[in-house]
């Protein structure tokens, strides 16, 4: 059976979710592997609630949840939310990893019975759900045993028809399409190259047009070099809902889910393909594919880009000094706990990368990577903090890229995109941690914090304290000491913003009178700044 359970989201604010346990009766012994049994991350429609009547909808008999997997229901932190992007995406994250910690409803007798392996995700989603399974999928392919997406569309450029204008300049329509990037899960459908990967609708579907389902199909079977390697299901006359229950569904969850006869230890996942390329809009949100993690773009305005050639045997260099060869290549159906010779790995606009460590349950790394020709050992990045792949020399023409292992850490509160400095300052305020709103003495301050305030509670279940910071009234609540912050007001009326000011030693702020400021020789002032 299934429950609901409220944990703190990644802001700290309250969220809940559904959750089954493993149903154990499939499994030998009747217990999850040692590294535990898979979750399975299902994403509601549209105005669909936290409930039994999503979280039941994969129940084939009244017993309850049939799959050995922990069922993970999120909710988007409203019953719209944001399409499973950006804090939705982060509110999937957060549920799982609760789970995985605290393996709710499990009584301390069955907890070592019933672990997380946070390395086999089977992904699914219905409708907006549907999206969302789309955006987990090409975010994190390397943890996938499979994807299965129902009535789903592929991104808000195409199915929204979101910043198309005929009136906006190359430059405005470059900020909205660079904005969507991140989710739009059509230009990032190389991702899932090798995944096990299904898609359902309704042959009847008035809600989202039958077409995108299977334009995503048409797109993965491009990458995967083969047509019908996605699975396609439509279901006769039915419309844009249907169960999760449904044949075509359950069919494709056991076989991803339930073990062989015999098999007592973790699932297997997908084998790496021979050749892989990763496409890494932002290194925040994304995961890894081949454990290879993207750490910084080197223009974080544009998407980044790893091209992979496995090589399980190497040859010897044909002259002194030479980059090693590849005397045989890997193959698509090679068992994914072999370990490969070298890997040839091409680079598009990523400054820095490493490989997981320690890496992905079952997924070997390489002994040797050649990245633009520059050759260095696996061994001298990993169980090293901090050591990883860098770029110390842009390639030119006829002069190739230079890569070397760097051991230092400093860029990475410094340098834009780095892990700690984030994708930019929205992303970084409302998408890392608490977020605080403080406000000065101006007019209409106060209202205007309460009102951003309560917009994102309707937006996105936020709950973001108001801090008072009118000079002489200054109390930062304890909730708000480790906070991100959003300043309203002028230096001279808000004592927080103050204090604070050497933080933003880019920004020169006019006297009040004026009630401006002046960004890299841009002057903001009149009424409204």
């Amino acid at each position: 059976q299934g429950y609901i359970v409220t944990f703190p989201d990644f802001d700290g604010s309250v969220q809940r979710m559904w959750v089954a346990p493993p149903n154990l009766t499939a499994l030998p012994g009747g217990a999850c592997p040692e590294q535990g049994c898979p979750a399975m991350l299902s994403l509601h429609g549209a105005a669909v609630g936290c409930g039994p009547v999503w979280g039941k909808s994969y129940d084939l008999t009244p017993g309850g949840f049939p799959y050995p997997a922990w069922l993970v229901q999120p909710t988007n932190r409203f019953h719209w939310g944001t399409d499973w992007e950006g804090p939705g995406y982060d509110d999937g994250i957060a549920a799982l990893a609760y789970v995985d910690a605290k393996l709710p409803g499990a009584s301390k007798a069955l907890q070592p019975k019933l672990g997380v392996d946070m390395d086999r995700i089977l992904m699914t989603g219905h409708s907006m759900g549907g999206h969302g399974c789309f955006v987990f999928s090409v975010h994190n392919p390397d943890k996938l045993l499979a994807s299965i997406c129902a009535a789903p569309w592929t991104s808000q450029m195409r199915y929204a028809q979101s910043g198309k204008s005929p009136l906006s300049d190359m430059f405005s329509d470059g900020v909205m399409k660079a904005r969507m990037a991140e989710n739009a899960a059509d230009y990032l459908a190389m991702n899932v190259r090798g995944v096990p990967f299904k898609v359902v609708y309704g042959s009847r579907d008035d809600n989202v047009p039958p077409q995108e389902p299977r334009y995503m199909a048409e797109l993965v079977d491009a990458f995967n070099g083969r047509s019908g390697s996605t699975l396609i299901s439509e279901i006769p006359k039915a419309g844009h809902w249907f169960g999760q229950n449904a044949p075509e569904m359950a069919e494709f969850l056991s076989n991803h889910l339930v073990p062989k006869p015999g098999h007592s230890s973790s699932l297997p996942l997908p084998s790496l393909p021979q050749t892989f390329e990763f496409t890494v809009p932002t290194v925040s949100s994304f995961g890894t594919k081949g454990n290879l993690k993207v750490l910084q773009l080197s223009d974080a305005a544009r998407p980044g880009k790893l091209f992979v050639r496995r090589c399980a045997k190497l040859s010897m260099p044909s002259v002194k000094g030479g980059v090693s060869g590849c005397a045989v290549h890997a193959a698509d159906t090679e068992d994914a706990g072999m370990r490969d010779d070298l890997w040839h790995i091409d680079t598009s606009n990523v400054r820095r990368f490493r490989f997981l460590d320690p890496p992905v349950n079952s997924r070997q790394l390489p002994q040797a990577i050649v990245v633009d020709g520059s050759e260095m050992n696996v061994s001298e990045m990993v169980g090293k903090q901090h050591h990883h792949a860098c770029l110390v020399r842009q390639g030119t023409q006829g002069v190739l890229p230079l890569w070397k292992v760097c051991k230092d850490s400093t860029w990475e509160k410094l340098q834009r995109d780095g892990p700690q400095a984030g994708g930019g300052p929205y992303h970084n305020v409302l998408r890392k941690t608490r977020l605080c709103i403080a406000h000065g003495s101006g007019k209409g301050l106060a209202d205007l914090a309460v009102h951003l305030a309560n917009k994102l509670y309707f937006v996105s279940r936020y709950a973001v304290p108001v801090v008072d910071a009118r000079p002489g009234r200054l109390h930062v609540p304890s909730v708000c000491q480790a906070a991100n912050m959003i300043f309203l007001g002028h230096p001279e009326d808000n004592a927080l913003l103050d204090r604070n000011r050497c933080a933003f030693p880019y920004v020169n702020f006019h006297n009040q009178s004026s009630s401006g400021f002046t960004v890299a020789g841009r002057v903001y002032k009149g009424a409204g700044v």
